[in-house]
Parts: C-alpha cells; sequence; structure tokens
C-alpha cells in the first residue's frame, strides 16, 4: 500500500512540475485569446483588470 502511494505521489509531483513550465504560457495565452475566461494564480473576475494591459 505504502509504494501505490508514493508512486502517485511522484506521479503527482511530476504532473505538477510540468505545469509549472506551462502556466506562463496559458496566462499569455489567456489574456488573448479569451480574456475574460480563465483566472489563474487567485484572479477574480471583480478585479477589474483591462484584457490588454501589462
Amino acid at each position: 500500500m505504502k509504494q501505490l502511494q508514493n508512486n502517485y505521489k511522484r506521479q503527482y509531483d511530476a504532473l505538477k512540475n510540468e505545469q509549472s513550465t506551462w502556466l506562463p504560457v496559458w496566462k499569455e495565452l489567456g489574456t488573448y485569446l479569451a480574456p475574460t475566461r480563465g483566472f489563474f494564480d487567485g484572479q477574480l473576475p471583480s478585479q477589474g483588470r483591462r484584457a490588454y494591459s501589462e
């Protein structure tokens, strides 16, 4: 049972690591493709951010 947990934990960590390399790309694409959808890093729709401002 412990080995199964270790396998899942290792796979989870590998996926989180891979996600971290793609997150900035997803954020940039979201800014231009669908600025009103997809909120990252705790952003809320009510924060009033402009779609194309840096």
